[in-house]
């Protein structure tokens, strides 16, 4: 599923982590390295989360008691790993172009979307 980088319905549970790592300059001696990714779920994310969802079910004219109930189930639930682009155009690493904020990969305008292969028929 694709979802607009600045879509408040997709919240993050952990720290951003690189899952891929692409060097267009050397495409040719692409060789993919096995990649071990940790997420390690933050506890102030939960929270954020919990209150970013409340204000979203709020604003799509849920009662509050309902809303409350929503955004403490859908705070901390799991869907899939979101995914996005994040592009180095110099050697130095000083030309960046970021479809979510960096590092913390917060909600921003962007063209690209977030990526998010989904993991189970129901959040976990």
């Amino acid at each position: 599923v694709r979802f607009n980088c600045r879509y408040q319905g997709l919240q993050l549970l952990s720290e951003p982590v690189l899952v891929e790592d692409i060097r267009f300059a050397t495409i040719n001696q692409y060789n993919q390295l096995p990649m071990s990714s940790k997420f390690s779920l933050d506890a102030s994310r939960i929270e954020d989360n919990t209150i970013a969802f409340y204000e979203e079910f709020r604003r799509s004219r849920l009662g509050k008691g309902e809303a409350e109930k929503m955004a403490q189930r859908t705070g901390k639930s799991f869907t899939g790993v979101a995914l996005w682009p994040r592009l180095i155009l110099d050697a130095d690493g000083n030309i960046d172009v970021n479809s979510r904020q960096y590092p913390s990969g917060k909600h921003k305008k962007s063209h690209w979307q977030t990526v998010l292969p989904i993991m189970n028929d129901v959040p976990i």
